[in-house]
């Protein structure tokens, strides 16, 4: 009995001390050395990574002492498919980058990524006193934050390129030009007179160049024409919501706006006047040297810009005048993984590298050493040095900053224009519209065959966007049929159920 006794002591014991370091590999015990891993994007492991990342490290512990950061970089291709692996394998993860091609809301349902929303209130308060006060709602589900936004400009106003000399020439006045889209009235066929006066003259110059770009057509035309004011946000396929409305009302984006069919009627036109190059569905691939009316995003430097890649000066008019920030505005995020035995420590080093508090790491982490990978220019400015841009595999180190935390605390490199992080802050995201639906989150599941099928058929119609023939009213009814044999209605009322359900839950 004695014996009996005896080993289930030792049985008691054991599990006792089994259950006991099991809570120390979980603590967060600042005395205790902790190994955080990091899965990000990236070129993979560069010439001088295990260099910088030791130099990191080595500062990290001025900053976070006994942490050390072991990096995983993985191509963006690859990305999803192999942090699908390693989630499912329950691998060894602390932090992870959620890339744009991942269903944020069906991995947070599938419980990859950690709830943060007590970690931000504990460990987080640099970081979210350097955020706009919406930024975390763009990765809030159900009311619980599960990661964070990776900080940038979060906003694109846009607008159209044309060359000076046509300007000069008196070919197009972009003042009428800006009235089109600016006005605040909504854009009809009539409206776009002034550019088919401008191509006709192109066309009776003989100039080479004279076709309009294929995003000219999409983004001015399309995603303009006869749509309510302040036009529509896509929430997923052909359910949309007005951006200026006054109800959460879920529309079909195909059969609520029936004027929006007249772009078909103009573009048949425009390709019988020649200003839409007959081949145009087969060169996918444009470039700003090829087109005329070339869409580009309008802030310091996009001019400079814009003039090099056509190979003459360009001047810029505004088609959308404001800068709008949808409700899936941050396309990229940084989570902890649900199996990091160290959240705590974990979200202590994402507070540093989005925060003021720990920019010098996050530069050393993105840019490199200063004399080998940059040089300063000025306190918050550096010259780069390597042959590439960061994140390229051609360089010996440097790594894309906006996948590492924030970057407009980062240093502005000469590839940017002067006070560019300042400007991003100030004059884009501070006066950005934001979606009315900011915090709300789609859960594609209950939809996730729909559409599945509604892409598959929507492919078969992406034609008539750029080459509408005569008999297009026939074959956008026929579309519409098919579409809604894909389940269009079905989507739409899905999205409106989840919109219903989550407005309950809004103050």
């Amino acid at each position: 009995m004695k014996k009996v006794i005896s080993l289930i002591l030792c049985i008691v014991m054991a599990a006792t001390l089994f259950v006991a370091c099991g809570e120390k590999e979980i603590s967060d015990n600042p005395d205790e050395h902790v190994t955080l891993k990091w899965v990000t994007r990236g070129p993979g492991k560069l010439e001088d990574s295990e260099k910088v990342w030791a130099e990191f490290n080595k500062m990290l512990a001025e900053y976070l002492p006994n942490t050390t950061v072991e990096f995983q970089m993985i191509p963006s291709a690859d990305y999803v498919e192999k942090f699908r692996l390693m989630s499912a394998a329950q691998e060894p993860v602390d932090i992870c980058w959620v890339s744009f091609n991942q269903n944020f809301v069906e991995e947070v349902g599938k419980g990859s990524y950690m709830d943060i929303t007590d970690l931000i209130e504990e460990y987080g308060q640099d970081m979210k006193a350097g955020f706009p006060d919406w930024l975390l709602d763009l990765t809030t589900v159900d009311g619980r934050i599960y990661a964070i936004p990776n900080y940038q400009m979060m906003a694109f106003p846009s607008g159209f390129g044309v060359p000076v000399e046509h300007i000069e020439k008196g070919w197009i006045d972009l003042e009428k030009a800006e009235e089109v889209f600016c006005s605040g009235d909504v854009p009809h066929k009539e409206d776009y007179k002034i550019f088919e006066d401008y191509l006709t003259k192109v066309q009776e110059s003989g100039e080479d160049v004279k076709y309009v770009a294929s995003n000219f057509l999409s983004e001015a035309i399309k995603f303009k024409y006869g749509l309510p004011y302040m036009g529509v946000e896509e929430i997923v396929c052909n359910a949309v919501f007005l951006r200026d409305g006054d109800d959460f009302k879920v529309y079909d984006r195909l059969t609520d706006f029936p004027e929006n069919n007249e772009y078909y009627g103009l573009i048949n036109e425009w390709n019988k006047k020649g200003f839409i190059r007959s081949d145009i569905l087969e060169k996918p691939a444009e470039k700003a040297s090829d087109y005329l009316l070339w869409s580009q995003h309008e802030f310091i430097g996009s001019e400079e810009t814009l003039s090099k890649s056509a190979g003459r000066p360009m001047e810029i008019f505004t088609y959308m005048p404001e800068s709008y920030v949808p409700y899936k505005g941050s396309s990229t995020n940084t989570a902890i993984a649900a199996q990091s035995k160290h959240p705590e420590r974990a979200m202590q080093l994402l507070n540093l590298l989005n925060s003021e508090k720990g920019k010098d790491l996050l530069n050393l982490l993105a840019f490199g050493i200063e004399g080998e990978h940059y040089e300063k220019l000025s306190e918050n400015r550096i010259k780069w040095l390597e042959p590439e841009n960061p994140g390229s595999s051609s360089n010996r180190y440097g790594y894309e900053v906006w996948a590492l935390g924030n970057a407009l605390v980062a240093y502005e490199t000469d590839a940017n224009p002067e006070g560019w992080n300042d400007y991003c802050e100030n004059e884009i995201n501070a006066k950005a519209t934001i979606s009315r639906l900011k915090g709300f989150s789609l859960d594609t599941k209950p939809i996730q065959l729909e559409i599945a099928q509604y892409n598959a058929k929507w492919k078969e119609y992406t034609y008539l966007e750029k080459a509408a023939p005569d008999n297009w009213e026939e074959l956008i009814a026929e579309r519409n049929a098919q579409l809604k044999k894909a389940g269009s209605d079905k989507i739409v009322a899905e999205v409106q159920r989840q919109v219903d359900e989550w407005l309950k839950t809004q103050k």
